[in-house]
């Protein structure tokens, strides 16, 4: 792997014990869109709602500072480039979701085109992902790594068109990636906090397993670029005429999912103290003919949490 993935500080253990087999959608970190605007999509007009910020920290900073625009991208993340990536970071503050827009269409959109609608959960999450309430907006703004957001420079506030379906079309097109957490299928009791915080990035790797299976019974599967480090899918072709349709799309999922040993150093702004990221599953579509709603190369990430009393 090259060495800022995960953001040039991270590492990677793989559990040794025995994974739970299953896995559970973590309700409280809600169904999440990362909204990164090109400036191409300007809010107009009088049907303009300013959403509501989660709260997570204060109104005039980034619920998540700590991503350095250099590192997202070297783990194969689509966002735009500046002069020199690693003076920049990509700062992220989470929103309520537009009550005026469709949460089920605007959900299942995405589940479908990553099959996740095809899990044996898959029902529970497109019921979970309909409703707004569970749905969060992460949006994000690049800016220098040595920015400081205060009360006289405020993070941007998120505007949004309530009833433009163009508007709307631009907004996912703007859409980089998407977050849904995880836990372990079983709870289990664990007197050490490493032992706990490698288990509860099992959900992840329960769901990996799953995914995988499904890509391969529904999907082809072909050796893309990294066969070493990622399994790789594309809609198989049709034959007529003696010629083969042309793939729409591709698929490739890592081979094994992060588990990090070094969760302490990975603050989650539900509560930086207590909430740590255990484990996180890449998935990542690129669109072929470029007619998808949404953007031309998208990540699916599922991710995990240890929470300390």
């Amino acid at each position: 792997m090259k060495n800022s993935i995960l953001f040039s500080f991270l590492f990677i253990a793989l559990l040794s014990f025995t994974f739970a087999s299953d896995w559970e959608i973590d309700q409280i970190m809600r169904f999440q869109f990362a909204y990164v605007p090109d400036g191409n999509n300007p809010v107009l007009g009088e049907n303009v709602e300013s959403m509501k910020s989660l709260g997570l920290s204060n109104d005039y900073a980034p619920d998540i500072d700590n991503i350095p625009l250099s590192g997202i991208k070297g783990l194969g993340f689509t966002l735009p480039d500046r002069e020199n990536n690693d003076q920049y970071k990509l700062y992220l503050k989470l929103f309520d979701f537009p009550s005026s827009w469709d949460a089920a269409k605007a959900s299942s959109l995405v589940l479908e085109k990553f099959f996740l609608d095809k899990l044996s959960h898959g029902t529970k999450i497109a019921q979970f992902a309909s409703h707004g309430k569970n749905l969060a907006i992460k949006f994000g703004v690049i800016d220098k790594a040595s920015q400081s957001f205060s009360e006289r420079n405020p993070y941007p506030s998120l505007l949004l068109e309530k009833s433009n379906p163009e508007f709307a079309k631009k907004f996912f097109q703007n859409v980089p990636f998407f977050s849904l957490y995880v836990t372990p299928g079983q709870e289990k009791s664990f007197d050490n906090d490493n032992e706990k915080a490698a288990y509860s990035a099992s959900g992840v790797v329960a769901m990996h397993k799953q995914i995988l299976a499904i890509y391969q019974k529904e999907l082809e599967e072909f050796e893309g670029q990294e066969p070493e480090k990622y399994y790789y899918f594309r809609k198989a072709g049709k034959v007529c005429c003696s010629k083969p349709d042309k793939p729409s799309f591709v698929i490739k999922i890592q081979k094994n999912p992060f588990v990090f040993s070094n969760w302490k150093d990975l603050p989650m702004p539900s509560n930086p103290k207590k909430h740590f990221l255990s484990g996180l599953l890449l998935i990542y579509r690129s669109e072929i003919k470029g007619l998808s709603t949404l953007a031309s190369e998208t990540v699916f990430e599922v991710g995990s949490l240890i929470r300390l009393p």
